[in-house]
This record gives C-alpha cells, sequence and structure tokens, in this order.
C-alpha cells in the first residue's frame, strides 16, 4: 500500500495553516495575557487560557 500523503497537497496546506496558526495564537496569548487569564470567544464553548506547562505532555513528571 502507497502512502497517499506525499499526492494530496490539501492534506500538506492543511498541516501547514494550522501549524502557523497554532504558533501565531500562542505568541499572542504570551505577549498578552496575564498568567491564568482567559478569553471567551464563544462562551462555553472555546476561550484562550494562559497557562504554562513544565512537565512532559499532559504534565507528566512535573514537580508538584
Amino acid at each position: 500500500m502507497k502512502l497517499r500523503l506525499k499526492k494530496n497537497p490539501l492534506f500538506w496546506i492543511v498541516a501547514i495553516i494550522s501549524i502557523v496558526l497554532d504558533h501565531l495564537t500562542k505568541f499572542w496569548v504570551v505577549q498578552n495575557f496575564q498568567l491564568e487569564e482567559s478569553l471567551a470567544l464563544w462562551p462555553g464553548v472555546f476561550h484562550f487560557t494562559y497557562v504554562t506547562n513544565t512537565g512532559a505532555a499532559f504534565s507528566l513528571f512535573s514537580n508538584g
């Protein structure tokens, strides 16, 4: 079975846009929010909250 990701430019476009948006929103939050501050963009559904993670994935192996 051949891998079709090489021939699917839509996949790569969506992946690159997603990564760029992820980095831009993280930068924006770090520059404009205080720690633990939150902004509801769609109340009850979607919001930005500035928190930090000092451990590995899902705060595994963090101190405390």
